[in-house]
């Protein structure tokens, strides 16, 4: 999915809209490909709103495979659980993020610069975020828009790290990279770009 943030500054001129798209952990040591949405976050380092991390506790992931299994998962996919087979994709994807979860060791960080000095957005207002380091308040509005997908991907270490980029369309097999793509796959083409 692509997102755009459109963000307004107390006392400051236009700022430019934060635009991403999910992006992928790659866990070589189980050869896998886990999804992940990045979220809207304040990074100290970068004095700005980036794109940041905010992964789930391994406690809160096994609840939602639990959920998932019993068909009583309540996030904003509940619609998907309507057949076994979705229910058994749901519980799969959980399963996917636990796996990347448990071999985590750092802090959220900062998806442009890596810094682990951020602050995510308060889930019980989330369209409005006071600075830290200036104590204005910004009013935030996110947005789906499908034109502004990235036209690469990218990929992050479990820990966060940026291991690089690929294009997001596999013109070999006409469709988009995502965590269904063979591990291998992605894996060529991040070689093939000389990363």
């Amino acid at each position: 999915m692509a997102f755009v943030c459109d963000i307004q500054i107390e006392g400051d001129p236009e700022v430019a809209p934060l635009k991403f798209c999910d992006a992928l952990y790659v866990v070589a040591d189980e050869r896998q490909l886990v999804a992940f949405a990045p979220v809207v976050v304040w990074c100290e380092v970068c004095d700005s709103f980036q794109a940041g991390e905010s992964p789930d506790s391994p406690e809160d992931i096994r609840k939602h495979i639990r959920d998932a299994e019993e068909g009583t998962f309540q996030g904003v996919a509940n619609f998907l659980l309507e057949s076994p087979d979705q229910i058994r994709q749901w519980a799969a994807y959980w399963q996917r993020q636990l796996t990347c979860r448990l071999v985590r060791q750092s802090p959220p960080k900062c998806l442009c610069c890596g810094s682990t000095a951020i602050w995510g957005l308060d889930e019980r207002s989330p369209n409005s975020f006071v600075i830290p380091s200036s104590g204005k308040l910004a009013a935030l509005s996110l947005t789906f828009d499908e034109s502004a997908v990235d036209k690469r991907l990218r990929l992050y270490t479990p820990e966060g790290d940026l291991l690089g980029e690929i294009p997001r369309y596999d013109p070999c097999n006409n469709r988009q990279f995502d965590d269904s793509t063979p591990y291998d796959v992605v894996m060529t083409m991040l070689r093939t770009m000389g990363l």
